[in-house]
């Protein structure tokens, strides 16, 4: 009678010490282990696929393992992989963490561990802001794209770094973590309807929050602009979120308005605007700002002529209908 083949069933995963696990649930043979546990770490790739590789050589088995699949974010605010070996005998794999640092394309994922024996995964990918404003990675898998959707709420802190916090259960005990993440960068005006904050680390990675600044008039003596976010976010029922960021107004010798808002490390943040139009009044001067590009935002600020004691500022009015129009070029003192 011919033998029976012994149909090979194979599960991977991490135990609490960060092992791989491979567990043969056709093997039905006396005397030999259904259980393989092995030493080594585990890692990304290049296209976010997860790594094993093997703290030493192992009779009849490879020095890596290679697992590819999909990430998610689950409602509990935890990282998850759900894939399948791609290198040998083909069998299913999991893991799942916790969102731990963010860099300008990069999301750090911390496995837990007994000990000392946690892991921190970094996946490749963009930063993007959704329709609600609501902080997106999008994790690259060669082709194909996984949206990680960070679903906590996120602040500006005192050095006006953007910050994400979110509550997790405590694995294997009672309680809750409260964890923040913070992404370094510096605020600066993006398109018309945005407000843009360039991620340290990358000349071209940035999150443009949709929204308008407020209220339409502004005070350059009380240093702060306010910012409406738009969409579907609301920290509180019927109230729309706002930012308020501190800073100082200034006139530039190239006739463009700034706010500028100073950031952690000594750097700083810039919001330039055009001048659109300008009323004086006494000893007042109102400026309707624009786009640099020109487009008209509905927003003024109010500054005194004594804000100019150190300089000039230089504009040309023509009257316009009821606006007054600034052109540059003639020089108004103080």
């Amino acid at each position: 009678m011919a033998r029976a083949r012994h149909r090979r069933s194979l599960t991977y995963a991490l135990d609490a010490q960060r092992r791989l696990v491979i567990t043969d649930g056709g093997l039905r043979r006396p005397g030999l282990s259904p259980v393989q546990v092995l030493a080594g770490r585990v890692t990304t790739d290049a296209g976010n696929r997860v790594v094993y590789e093997l703290e030493r050589p192992v009779d009849g088995l490879p020095s890596r393992f290679v697992f590819e699949g999909a990430w998610r974010l689950t409602p509990q605010q935890t990282v998850e992989f759900t894939g399948r070996r791609t290198d040998g005998p083909r069998g299913a794999f999991m893991l799942s963490g916790s969102v731990s640092r963010a860099e300008s394309r990069a999301l750090a994922v911390s496995v837990a561990g007994r000990g000392t024996s946690g892991a921190t995964l970094t996946l490749s990918g963009q930063w993007r802001v959704d329709a609600r404003n609501r902080l997106t990675f999008l994790v690259d898998r060669g082709g194909r794209t996984d949206r990680l959707t960070l679903r906590g709420g996120w602040h500006v802190g005192p050095d006006h770094a953007l910050a994400y916090q979110y509550r997790q259960a405590l694995e294997g005990r009672r309680g809750i973590s409260v964890r923040t993440v913070r992404f370094a960068g510096a605020w600066s005006l993006g398109r018309v309807g945005r407000l843009r904050y360039s991620l340290e680390g990358s000349d071209d990675a940035a999150l443009e929050l949709r929204g308008s600044l407020a209220p339409a008039r502004m005070d350059a003596s009380e240093r702060a602009v306010g910012f409406r976010l738009g969409g579907a976010v609301s920290r509180s029922p019927g109230q729309p979120p706002r930012l308020m960021l501190t800073g100082q107004w200034r006139v530039q010798p190239d006739r463009s308005i700034t706010f500028e808002i100073p950031a952690a490390g000594g750097r700083r943040g810039t919001l330039r605007f055009a001048a659109a139009a300008v009323t004086r009044a006494g000893q007042r001067l109102e400026v309707d700002l624009a786009a640099p590009r020109g487009e008209r935002i509905g927003v003024a600020v109010r500054f005194t002529t004594r804000a100019f004691r150190d300089g000039r500022f230089f504009l040309q009015a023509s009257r316009a209908g009821r606006d007054t129009a600034v052109l540059g070029g003639v020089q108004v003192d103080f």
